[in-house]
């Protein structure tokens, strides 16, 4: 019931978006709307196995996500709400296992195209964690932070995020910030190359400190027009590790999809720019939950 009503919200927030993005003029609000679609496997080595024989552990993750922006025309003030729903799998030891993470997210957001954008972002969700073949969890998020990116010129954004998180379980509590920093390279105005990086270090109730790194790499191609809008291409790696100076653990992930991008931007530069931002946190929402406790 709870994975049926979040996709029937991201329904609702895409079909707001087209509704509303009329011909320009025709309303006292432009509306962007950006989807994706992205299949991820994740490589999990772990410093100390948590079950005897867990050794092979490996996940599928299919991830959908909903972004609708609206700003009044002519303010530099647009507001957004975004959804995700990720569907994860597990192979190797723990085969069998499913789980399901969403979130539901907001942002206030100010925007100068000649500099940058600054805003406020926050988001609520639920993060499902698996701890041996037949035992999972799920853990209440709460979190919110603050955004600023420069656009040093037609070829590179910056990208800096810094904000707090409050994960609730039903065994162990977490809170603390979470970060994140990276750069959008430019080679043409529809090929954009990526790198980031982000970090958290949360205090766990009874618990060593959890800190948590991720950087990623990321290329996107914005290929044409599906149906009239927009279509990008994108894939990437990322490299993981969790630490609770005890146990640990490492995870690789490659991923690929498909954006679509609805709106009155033409390039691929000027979406990632004047449309809809990714508002998740990654080594909280993009790695999947199952800690080394």
């Amino acid at each position: 019931m709870k994975k049926n009503g979040l996709q029937l919200c991201a329904a609702l927030c895409l079909g707001l978006g087209l509704s509303l993005a009329g011909p320009a003029g025709a309303e006292p609000v432009s509306v962007s709307v950006t989807t994706a679609s992205q299949y991820q496997f994740t490589r999990i080595d772990r410093g100390i196995p948590p079950a005897p024989g867990a050794d092979d552990l490996s996940m599928h993750s299919a991830i959908s996500e909903t972004a609708v922006q609206i700003r009044p025309y002519g303010s530099p003030f647009d507001f957004q709400a975004d959804v995700s729903i990720a569907n994860n799998w597990f192979s190797g030891d723990w085969s069998g296992q499913q789980t399901t993470d969403w979130h539901l997210g907001m942002a206030f957001y100010a925007r100068d195209p000649n500099w940058g954008i600054v805003g406020i972002e926050a988001a609520i969700g639920d993060l499902e964690g698996v701890s041996s073949p037949t035992a999972k969890s799920s853990s209440d998020l709460r979190r919110i932070g603050v955004r600023a990116d420069y656009f040093w010129n037609d070829h590179v954004t910056s990208i800096n995020r810094v904000g707090y998180v409050d994960l609730q379980g039903p065994v162990y509590d977490m809170h603390g910030l979470y970060g994140n920093a990276g750069v959008n390279w430019y080679l043409t105005e529809n090929f954009a190359a990526k790198i980031d990086f982000d970090y958290a270090l949360l205090t766990v109730t009874n618990q060593p400190e959890l800190e948590l790194w991720a950087t990623t790499v990321e290329v996107e191609y914005l290929a044409g027009q599906v149906f009239g809008t927009d279509a990008a291409l994108f894939a990437g790696a990322r490299m993981s590790e969790f630490e609770t100076g005890g146990p640990w653990y490492n995870e690789f992930q490659g991923f690929g999809g498909l954006r679509m991008y609805f709106g009155s931007a033409t390039t691929l530069r000027d979406h990632h720019r004047s449309g809809p931002q990714e508002n998740n946190s990654v080594v909280l929402e993009r790695l999947p939950f199952a800690m080394p406790y």
